[in-house]
């Protein structure tokens, strides 16, 4: 696997970066979603957006909220961010959590393991979630702004996955990481608080470069079968095609509707957290289907490794499963419609 850092991904994300767009001082939700979806059909990879993202809700807007004033010198520096919650033996079980911040004179002493963090092994800074006792007790949850670059972290990029090739996933090992009491985000028992905040911004917002994404490569399939026949005519004139591609951009647009209803939840400070669980569960699942139309309409040629159209359809399919995964989330929907 290439170095990120020497990467095409890397470098993208630096220019999001330099435009303005990784660090808001006020970010509306919908404007955001806008900004993406636009994105989307740019020549940026989709990886360099995903990893925007994950910067986005899973960093920026809860260390706008959550921060003190008095670290505003972090905010001027502009870091990239990781949030660093999944467990390797816990996975999506957040309050069963293994990684445990010990006090200590002038601060936390940090020992634990997390996996399958995003921008891992490029961020300045990660958002570490820890217990402060073994307990299961959500007061006893706390978030550490943690410094990328100290001793005791040890960064071993996620070598062996299905989908994001192209993005920063890591596994990151803590041992004795000493964390000052500045570096504590909001109150050290406002861990399950953080992590609620931010996984409704990202399950929000995080698919908002997905539609015209999907439409820039459904796109990209018509120019292909304008060139290719079947029986004496253009595989673009024949009406299975038409009526697939008709389909993929239905999807697109009903994933706008639906990110958008959370996006003006968001922007309207209103709960926001069930309808970013559906919003997750239900993006997910209409970006699987319209890649899998694309891979069928690329036929023989997506077969092929490195095909645009295979990596889209990968990605979908990993998609279910993070920010929670489909199956988990779903049964808190149905819990609360019982």
């Amino acid at each position: 696997m290439q170095n990120i850092k020497n990467s095409l991904t890397f470098k993208n994300l630096l220019k999001l970066k330099k435009k303005g767009i990784l660090h808001p001082s006020n970010c509306s939700a919908r404007a955001y979603f806008d900004i993406f979806d636009s994105l989307g059909a740019s020549s940026l990879c989709s990886d360099s957006l995903f990893m925007a993202n994950a910067h986005l809700w899973g960093g920026w807007i809860p260390l706008k909220k959550y921060l003190s004033p008095s670290s505003s010198k972090l905010f001027n520096k502009k870091p990239i961010l990781a949030l660093a919650a999944t467990e390797p033996k816990t996975g999506s079980d957040f309050f069963g959590m293994n990684t445990l911040a010990k006090k200590s004179r002038n601060g936390w002493i940090l020992n634990g393991e997390k996996t399958l963090v995003t921008n891992g092994t490029i961020c300045d800074h990660f958002l570490v979630f820890a217990k402060t006792k073994h307990s299961r007790d959500p007061r006893e949850l706390s978030c550490f702004l943690l410094d990328a670059n100290v001793s005791g972290i040890k960064k071993a990029e996620v070598k062996k996955r299905i989908g994001l090739e192209r993005t920063s996933l890591a596994n990151i090992q803590f041992k004795n990481v000493f964390v000052p009491n500045a570096n504590i985000i909001g109150d050290y028992s406002l861990g399950g608080e953080i992590f609620q905040y931010a996984m409704t911004w990202e399950r929000s917002l995080i698919f908002s470069y997905v539609p015209s994404l999907l439409e820039k490569l459904s796109n990209q399939i018509l120019k292909l079968a304008k060139k290719r026949k079947r029986t004496n005519k253009a595989i673009s004139e024949h009406p299975l095609f038409i009526k697939k591609r008709e389909r993929i951009h239905t999807i697109a647009e009903d994933i706008r509707e639906l990110i958008s209803i959370s996006a003006t939840k968001l922007d309207n400070k209103e709960n926001a957290f069930f309808s970013a669980i559906k919003t997750k569960v239900q993006v997910s699942q209409k970006y699987e289907e319209a890649s899998r139309l694309l891979l069928q309409l690329d036929g023989k040629n997506s077969f092929l490794h490195e095909s645009p159209f295979e990596e889209n359809f990968y990605n979908s399919i990993a998609s279910s499963l993070y920010s929670g995964p489909n199956d988990l989330l779903q049964m808190v929907l149905d819990e609360i419609s019982i």
